[in-house]
């Protein structure tokens, strides 16, 4: 113990500085456990997601026999909203992308639940909306009740002179807003 005693650190001694360090740690400890603490549990309650409802529509729809300079129809397809509980008064929009219809001298897109009740929640009024080239390029309505629309979607227009072929992009969205 004596030879511990009488070493040296950078001219101080090793015993004075090990008491030291023992008394810094003693004392910390002894500090930290009067310090007040507490503990605090956090619960949170995490909603369930929206449910808006969907919307089914085909992703392509190929129109044949196109003629250039001729008009043209397709009633054929259908577009399908169903409101979910919380999608009750959101909007429903279409529009159309005109940039892509140049080769079209008119063109419009309907969708339209038509006066059967079937197409449409119970006691919901008949829904149409349109979209027409150079004059509405969106429409929208509020769906006020929860339930499935059908729509049928009705396409018409005159085919330009250059005969090509022509992609139309119709966007149909259910949002906050008109």
């Amino acid at each position: 113990m004596k030879k511990f005693l009488k070493k040296r650190w950078h001219s101080a001694p090793l015993g004075i500085i090990t008491a030291v360090l023992v008394a810094c740690l003693l004392a910390g400890g002894a500090f930290a456990a009067v310090l007040p603490q507490a503990a605090q549990n956090i619960t949170q309650t995490i909603d369930p997601a929206p449910e808006y409802g969907s919307i089914t529509a085909d992703n392509f729809i190929t129109l044949d026999n196109v003629v250039a300079g001729e008009e043209f129809s397709d009633t054929t397809h259908t577009v399908t909203v169903v409101v979910g509980p919380d999608g009750k008064d959101k909007w429903l929009h279409l529009e159309l992308i005109e940039a892509t219809v140049d080769l079209y001298d008119d063109y419009s897109v309907t969708l339209n639940t038509g006066i059967l009740a079937a197409n449409r929640p119970a006691g919901s009024p008949p829904v149409s909306l349109m979209v027409k080239k150079g004059l509405i390029l969106e429409s929208s309505v509020q769906l006020t009740f929860e339930g499935t629309y059908t729509f049928t979607e009705s396409i018409l227009g005159t085919a330009g002179s250059t005969a090509d072929t022509a992609i139309v992009r119709v966007l149909i969205t259910l949002e906050d807003t008109e």
